[in-house]
């Protein structure tokens, strides 16, 4: 309890930006390097999260364990839909913060767009009570359909017909981008404890992983965080976006060529062309860990130089 009111009036005191996260972390690991990095932004304050798709109330309960982790035990966790979109009621934490922080509240969606269509279709005015929507799905050019649209097509469909103010981070932008050997390394050899258990996590996401599947973690999600905290890794342009939703191409997402929903997209990164630099990525993750753990340890400005 003490630790989050720490955090809280550490941000509080900072610009609060409040910002809720819908997720299907427990898959893939990049959702909690995504959470974790987030916890550690002072740009933001995460008002609440709910999880979707499969198992969502063992995705609450390590998401909620993460929270415990990093300090802030008092941030509400629901658990979402498990299957695609039916007529079912959505999380009622998604309104309740929209409510509570009228035109300010910012959306963080790692996983499937269930939740989210579930919300506008019980509270179709939501999105006026919405600041902005970050997304991690979907693609700027023709490339794959991505695991987060595909799996929910009909939901990401109805969630860029509801005309929210969406930022699009597309699988095209996110695929090059992962973490290497070397910052595997470091992360091992890391004396805070929030870096250790990143490492941990990583270590259980391999050894988990099929023999034809890279162990080098993507950061698709961390790439949303670093979207809305750090834009300048970025640049944007707005393209219509279409997505199908029947057919053999359902979960595609179509851009430029259909007429569709405007979405914001982010195209590029902190070197030229579209594959950002992930050297860049992991040192923001990692100095935010640092400079959070310091803080909560009462260091000087001269140790939280060495510690960096």
């Amino acid at each position: 309890m003490l630790l989050a009111q720490k955090g809280l009036e550490r941000r509080m005191s900072n610009a609060f930006q409040p910002v809720f996260i819908d997720t299907d972390i427990g898959d893939d690991i990049d959702d909690a390097l995504a959470l974790a990095l987030l916890l550690c932004s002072p740009e933001v304050t995460v008002v609440g999260i709910s999880t979707v798709f499969g198992d969502t109330s063992l995705r609450a309960r390590l998401a909620a364990y993460l929270l415990q982790v990093y300090g802030y035990p008092d941030v509400p966790v629901a658990a979402g839909q498990a299957m695609p979109l039916l007529l079912r009621h959505a999380p009622s934490g998604v309104c309740q913060a929209a409510r509570a922080y009228p035109g300010e509240l910012t959306l963080l969606c790692f996983g499937p767009l269930t939740n989210i269509a579930l919300a506008l279709q019980q509270e179709p005015d939501l999105g006026s009570r919405l600041r902005q929507v970050f997304f991690m799905g979907g693609t700027s050019g023709l490339f794959w359909p991505d695991w987060n649209v595909r799996s929910d097509a009909y939901a990401a469909y109805r969630v860029l017909q509801a005309r929210l103010p969406v930022t699009m981070i597309g699988w095209n932008v996110t695929a090059p981008c992962h973490l290497r050997s070397g910052d595997l390394r470091r992360l091992k050899l890391a004396q805070s404890p929030r870096l250790l258990l990143l490492a941990r996590l990583i270590a259980a996401w391999q050894a988990d992983q099929p023999w034809w599947r890279s162990r080098l973690p993507g950061l698709h999600d961390p790439l949303v965080v670093a979207a809305l905290c750090a834009p300048q890794f970025f640049r944007f342009a707005s393209l219509p976006i279409q997505v199908l939703i029947q057919g053999p191409l359902v979960g595609w997402t179509i851009p430029r060529w259909l007429a569709g929903p405007t979405a914001r997209s982010g195209l590029g990164g902190v070197f030229a062309g579209p594959c950002l630099d992930a050297s860049a990525l992991v040192r923001l993750l990692s100095t935010r860990q640092r400079t959070m753990w310091c803080y909560w340890q009462g260091c000087s400005e001269n140790e939280e130089e060495e510690v960096r």
